[in-house]
């Protein structure tokens, strides 16, 4: 898992994870993707946009049983208020 420096209080996480095989890789590398595309269909009067950026800039990648996953996540998420 890796953090990189942010922007706009927005910080690019990525995490690989090596699977058990290929067959559960593209299992859980489908259902990211399905969620993510549930999230664009999502209504706009959602109370929570923020939860459904994150979702919407989710990316997920697979090479054989590895899969990376890249997402942008909130300061706040990331350091609780007393650490600000």
């Amino acid at each position: 898992m890796t953090f990189s420096h942010g922007v706009n209080d927005m910080y690019p996480v990525e995490m690989c994870v090596q699977m058990r095989d290929e067959k559960a890789a593209a299992l859980i590398s489908g259902s990211l993707n399905l969620m993510k595309g549930f999230s664009t269909m999502a209504s706009n009067n959602q109370s929570d946009q923020q939860a459904l950026q994150g979702l919407r800039d989710l990316s997920v990648s697979r090479v054989k049983e590895v899969l990376s996953i890249k997402v942008r996540v909130p300061r706040g998420v990331l350091l609780p208020p007393s650490r600000r």
